[in-house]
């Protein structure tokens, strides 16, 4: 069972992974890239912009995570790992 702990973001951890996705609704445009290299991680929303499940990234999915933010031709995508 993984160990469940808070950290200064007030976010609650669990597991191994300790990486953020910061998305900027305002720039995305829609392309839909993200989705393509990542599902898991990034959902798309009735219209086909980017919708997060969850800031977090699930423990294993990091180079997924990666993978779409870096797909982003807006940089809308921003990955931060603590």
């Amino acid at each position: 069972m993984a160990v469940t702990r808070s950290d200064s973001t007030g976010f609650r951890w669990s597991g191994a992974s300790r990486m953020l996705i910061h998305f900027n609704r305002r720039i995305c445009a829609g392309h839909a890239r993200c989705n393509e290299r990542a599902p898991e991680v990034y959902g798309l929303d009735e219209m086909g912009y980017c919708r997060l499940q969850s800031a977090k990234v699930p423990a294993g999915l990091e180079e997924q995570a990666r993978a779409g933010a870096e797909n982003c031709p807006e940089g809308a995508l921003t990955i931060v790992e603590e």
